[in-house]
Formats: structure tokens, C-alpha cells, sequence
């Protein structure tokens, strides 16, 4: 049993670096960076649209992300290292001061502008910057990820009468904002137990068990679900500080007739300590061969 299971946990280690682009073929990478620790920035690229590249090196990615239709919002995506804040794992980490700062650099570059924040699906904080005068109408969502500033900037098309975002524009920009995953790089994804926990890294335990906490944490997750249920086998490891969690399950579903099938669960701990199911992966094992006679 041990020796499927650390079959199963190589692959759960794969997954947790690639999952966003196994999870869903629609999802298109936008640039992988190799500078404090490697990570792939994935997400679904808006009907319409395509990406141009600028620019890109170890440390920079620039990309325009632009629509055949000139009177449509153009978008502008930047992914910089900044060696000053190298020791931050995600913008969650910033106190109230950092955050000022950050705050600053758009209010002196106009007074008025209107900040708020967000978060991606996976937790990540999102810095919402929305400048609507006479001269300018555009929106700046900022966020940090290992050391990395990864902004997004859209403003109004070349050809937009009048030069102004709508509603429905920012909403569906927000929109793909939040579902941007971060995906840590297989380093990072392969980071030994007995090494410290940098954020986003997994600590893979040692026996897979599934302690009383795991289950009953686990167990609030299949109260919430209807079509199906999962029937917990191991407990595989954390992620983000201990917020993300992975478990091996057995699928199960009112089709007698239906086979069961190995899934892998992806939970995170939301501030009031439930479950929130991230993706699940199915494990199909006849992807791995068949013995050699």
C-alpha cells in the first residue's frame, strides 16, 4: 500500500506544480519566471483576445493582451522582480504599512483614484486601482508573488467612443483577474518535509495518514457536496502555510455502474476555517503504461 501510495504522491507532487494546466486545456500560460523560486502565471485568456509579447527575460515578462476589434478594451500584463521584497511570498504577507506605501504610488499619481482589494481563487490578494477623470479611465490590479510585482492594467480600446471603460468591461476584467492561477514551479512544489515552509511549498508527511483533524476537516468538506462524495484514503500534504491541503479519494457516486476513480482533492482553509474545494484531478492510471512482459 505504502508503495502505491508514494507512487500516487510523485504525482500529486507533479500535479501541484502543472495543476492549473492539466486542471483545464482552455487555460493558456502567460510566462514562467526562474529568479526566487520558479512559477508559471496561468490563466484563461479573454474570448477575442490574443497576446502579443513586449518583452521578456529571466526577470520580466510584458505582454499585450489585445482584441481584433480596436473599440475594445486593450490590456497590458507585467510580471517584474523586485529584489526588495524578495522575502515576500504573496501580497497577504504585507502589513497595513506596506500596503500604504503601495497605496501611495497611485494616489500621487492621481488623488482621486478609487483602491480596493480583491482576491484570486486561490487566495492571492489583488490590489484594485480604478482612475476615472477627464484625462484618464483605466484600471491597475497589482498583486506580489515570490518577490515578482505581476500588474495588470486595462484601458479603453484605441477606436472606443467614448474613451471610457463600462461597467460590464471592468466587471469581466476583475473576472479574469481572480481566476489567475499561480502555480508554483516543480522546485518549489518538491520541497522536503524537514525544510522550512516558504509559503507555497508543500510539506509532504511522512505516512500519509489521515489524522482525526484531517478527517474532520475533511468530513465539513463532504457536507457541503450533493452529485458525489469522496471517501478520504491519505492524506498526501499542505501547501501555503499550512492553508492548502491535498488528499487522495476515492470517488463515489449513486451509479452503481459507474467505476470508482482515484481523484485528488485540492482544499484551502477560508477564514472561518471550512474547506473550499480549489480543483479536483482525476488519476488515470493507464496514462502510466502498461508493465513490460
Amino acid at each position: 500500500m505504502k508503495r502505491m501510495l508514494s507512487v500516487l504522491l510523485s504525482l500529486a507532487l507533479l500535479l501541484s506544480c502543472a495543476g492549473g494546466l492539466a486542471e483545464a486545456a482552455e487555460k493558456q500560460v502567460f510566462g514562467t519566471i526562474q529568479i526566487n523560486g520558479e512559477f508559471t502565471l496561468v490563466g484563461t485568456m479573454p474570448e477575442g483576445y490574443r497576446m502579443i509579447p513586449v518583452e521578456q527575460s529571466s526577470d520580466l515578462l510584458m505582454t499585450r493582451i489585445v482584441s481584433e476589434d480596436p473599440a475594445r478594451p486593450e490590456m497590458m500584463l507585467s510580471i517584474a522582480y523586485d529584489e526588495s521584497y524578495c522575502d515576500v511570498n504573496r501580497m497577504n504577507e504585507l502589513d497595513e504599512e506596506a500596503l500604504n506605501l503601495l497605496e501611495k504610488t497611485f494616489l500621487e499619481a492621481d488623488p482621486e483614484v478609487n483602491i480596493s482589494y480583491d482576491e484570486t481563487q486561490l487566495g492571492t490578494r489583488l490590489l484594485v486601482a480604478r482612475t476615472t477623470s477627464e484625462q484618464y479611465d483605466y484600471l491597475d490590479i497589482l498583486s506580489i508573488y515570490n518577490g515578482y510585482f505581476v500588474e495588470f492594467v486595462m484601458y479603453p480600446g484605441k477606436e472606443a467612443d467614448p474613451q471610457r471603460l463600462t461597467e460590464e468591461q471592468v466587471a469581466s476584467c476583475n473576472a479574469f483577474l481572480t481566476a489567475l492561477d499561480f502555480v508554483p514551479g516543480l522546485k518549489t512544489a518538491q520541497t522536503a518535509p524537514e525544510q522550512e515552509d516558504t509559503g507555497d511549498a508543500w510539506q509532504v508527511t511522512e505516512d500519509f495518514e489521515i489524522t482525526d483533524e484531517d478527517r474532520a476537516f475533511f468530513d465539513r468538506l463532504r457536507e457541503s457536496l450533493t452529485d458525489v462524495d469522496y471517501e478520504p484514503i491519505a492524506y498526501l500534504g499542505s501547501g501555503d502555510a499550512g492553508m492548502n491541503h491535498c488528499y487522495l479519494c476515492r470517488e463515489l457516486t449513486a451509479d452503481p455502474e459507474k467505476p470508482s476513480t482515484l481523484v485528488l482533492l485540492y482544499l484551502r482553509e477560508n477564514e472561518d476555517g471550512n474547506p473550499v474545494l480549489l480543483k479536483t484531478t482525476e488519476i488515470d492510471l493507464a496514462a502510466f503504461g502498461r508493465p513490460a512482459d
